[in-house]
This record gives C-alpha cells, structure tokens and sequence, in this order.
C-alpha cells in the first residue's frame, strides 16, 4: 500500500507541475478555427496582430510561427495589419487570416483599444511563474520581431509544447514541423484541411 501511495503522490506532482499555468495565461486553443469564444465571462476576445515595416517582408514572415504560437497559448485570434507589408501581401494573396480592417463590423470596441507591442521576449514572461511572470492581459498585442525566433516555447512548461503538438500533429519537439505548419495556415490552400495532412503525403 506504502508503494501504491507513493506513485500515485508522483502523479499528481507530475501533473501539477505540467498543468501549473494560471488559466489567465494559458489557453490551448488553435487559431486556425477563427471566431474566438471565450469561455466563460471572465474572457474576453484577444488578438495578436502581425505585419511588419522597416524591413523586408521575408524578415517578418520568418518571425511569424513565433507570434502564431504565442496567440495559440493564450487563446488569442491572429489579424494582420492592413498597413504592413504582409497585409499588401495578403491583399494580393488569399491569406489564411483576416486584416484588421475586416473584422470592425465584428468588434467596433477594437478601434478604442490600445495596442501593445510584444517580441519573443515578452512571449516568454508571459508563462514565467511567480515573481518574474509578466502576463500580458491586453486586448490587442503587435508581434514585434524580424528574426527567426521558433520554438520560443519549448524550453519552458512540458504544456506549452504538448498543446502545439495536439493541434498540429507534430511531435512536441519538432519545431521545424511547427513551423511548416503555421506557414500553411497563412498561405491558404482550401484543397488541404489541417496540416497533418500536408505532413502524412511528405509535402
């Protein structure tokens, strides 16, 4: 009995050091399926918002997996800046996100809201416990970055990356999979449904 006691207090260690996020922090949820519903009150709609200036666009699109998965584990919808170099992109390309301007009708309230910038950095704080977390609760965060920054999250709680691996099929520690993934997200191709499947036919 002595035994069976000590493997199930394991457990449940193990299990509260993989589910020790604050449910204000982390929300598993694929933004790929648009139309965020909070799910409960205390919730509200968040967006990370993607573009980019000031440099080339291949610069900001080498960025993007890392802000992709950032509103992945928050819960956030993506929207792309109508003017940033991506948002000319997707003006011309039928991207797998809307711009900003389109969803207004939607949500009139987010042209009263500020809009914070974040980079990898402040990805990170966000799910650091304790006295050095920095949780960002705005409504509206501009990924900020130019810089192949993937896998951000994988140094952190086993979580984060098993949550990534639920929705994209891949391992929890392939992050070239990731990325692969998020990139068909952007660029929509309406013959593939989820990025399994690009993955199961070695595209």
């Amino acid at each position: 009995m002595i035994s069976t006691a000590i493997r199930l207090l394991s457990l449940v260690l193990v299990l509260s050091t993989i589910f020790a996020y604050d449910e204000k922090s982390f929300h598993c949820r694929d933004p790929d399926l648009g139309g965020q519903t909070p799910s409960d009150g205390a919730l509200r709609h968040r967006f990370v918002l993607i573009g980019g200036g000031g440099a080339g666009i291949g610069n900001f699109l080498i960025f993007y997996p890392s802000a992709y998965y950032f509103a992945m584990l928050t819960g956030r919808d993506v929207l792309v800046l109508d003017d940033s170099l991506i948002g000319e992109m997707c003006q011309i390309l039928q991207c797998g996100f809307p711009l900003l301007s389109e969803v207004g009708a939607a949500f009139p309230n987010l042209k009263k809201e500020a809009i914070r910038g974040a980079n990898t950095w402040a990805f990170q704080k966000h799910f650091y416990e304790g006295d050095e977390a920095q949780p960002i609760e705005d409504t509206m965060v501009r990924a900020d970055g130019s810089k192949l920054m993937s896998g951000w999250y994988s140094q952190l709680n086993a979580n984060l990356s098993a949550c990534i691996s639920r929705i994209t099929g891949c391992e929890p520690d392939d992050v070239f999979c990731h990325d692969r993934c998020v990139f068909l997200y952007q660029m929509r191709d309406d013959s593939l449904d989820r990025c399994y499947v690009v993955l199961s036919h070695n595209v």
